[in-house]
């Protein structure tokens, strides 16, 4: 009985040790998803199913199948959450419609990448097709017949 006593001495603030060990690890995020109310993950969902209806929109006005795919996945995701908050599991909504917003955003990003790309494409053409017509414009003024061979190349350069 004594060398019980004794031996449970010696354990029991290692327990306790390791159970504060435990709870120093364990993440906030777990405790505080257990507080997720039913009115906060139908926000949650709302606002990522908002997000995901601008990112559509951006998608439909190009023609990166990518970006269609990742909002596909973000799509199924957040359908995925939206069965978590009808069987009323809310923190596991919260988090599968978080996913989906990351998700989503990978998309927006790089719809918005390819739109800043056509978008200074569409400048340097409009610079190019400037510079065309300057470069013309003095050709036929001097009557330069080697100027305007060189201006006839860059237009068909030009149309390619």
């Amino acid at each position: 009985m004594k060398n019980t006593k004794h031996n449970l001495m010696k354990t029991t603030p290692l327990m306790a040790l390791l159970a504060l060990a435990l709870l120093a690890v364990t993440p906030l995020s777990v405790a505080a998803d257990q507080r997720v109310t039913q009115e906060e993950a139908l926000q949650v969902l709302e606002r990522t199913e908002e997000y995901i209806a601008d990112v559509f929109a951006l998608v439909q006005e190009t023609d990166s199948d990518q970006a269609r795919m990742i909002l596909g996945s973000a799509n199924r995701k957040q359908t995925q959450a939206r069965n978590m908050y009808d069987t009323e599991r809310y923190p596991l909504a919260v988090r599968m419609s978080n996913q989906a917003r990351e998700i989503c955003n990978q998309a927006d990003r790089l719809v918005r990448g390819s739109v800043g790309s056509g978008e200074r494409a569409r400048q340097l053409l409009d610079r190019l097709h400037d510079l065309h017509e300057r470069v013309s414009d003095r050709a036929q003024e001097t009557n330069n017949s080697q100027a305007m061979v060189f201006v006839r190349q860059s237009e068909n350069l030009y149309q390619r």
